[in-house]
């Protein structure tokens, strides 16, 4: 099971803001062991500790658009992303990885909240 932590609208030092962040994120070592993952943008600090399943070989998530202008983070099977991914990239996206849960930014991109009518699975993540 993986670990997803975060701070939402942190005010004061952004050195301070991204190193408890990483040390939240090493408290769950334990539900992720085979990765680790972080993104600091303005107003939102978010880490993630991976449980790699679907394309063990790829980078840990965060996982962003294309323009890096939305990201995502999820402890998730999506069961129907293999149905997705043709959906998207005929839409223009690219994907990079082979992982399931990297469709979400995507499809937020596409559909805004309604982004949950297209998956099926197990999911809880952020956007």
């Amino acid at each position: 099971m993986c670990g997803l932590v975060g701070i939402f609208g942190g005010k004061g030092d952004p050195t301070e803001r991204q190193e408890i962040v990483r040390r939240m994120a090493g408290t769950l070592v334990h539900r992720g062991p085979d990765g680790e993952g972080y993104e600091f943008t303005e107003g939102c600090d978010f880490g993630f500790r991976r449980l790699a399943i679907i394309d063990v070989a790829a980078d840990s998530p965060p996982y962003a658009n294309e323009d890096r202008s939305i990201w995502s983070m999820a402890n998730a099977e999506i069961y129907n992303s293999a149905e997705i991914v043709p959906m998207l990239e005929a839409k223009g996206h690219h994907l990079r990885t082979h992982v399931d849960t990297e469709v979400i930014p995507h499809l937020y991109e596409e559909f805004g909240v309604d982004l949950v009518d297209h998956l099926n699975g197990m999911f809880a993540f952020c956007v």
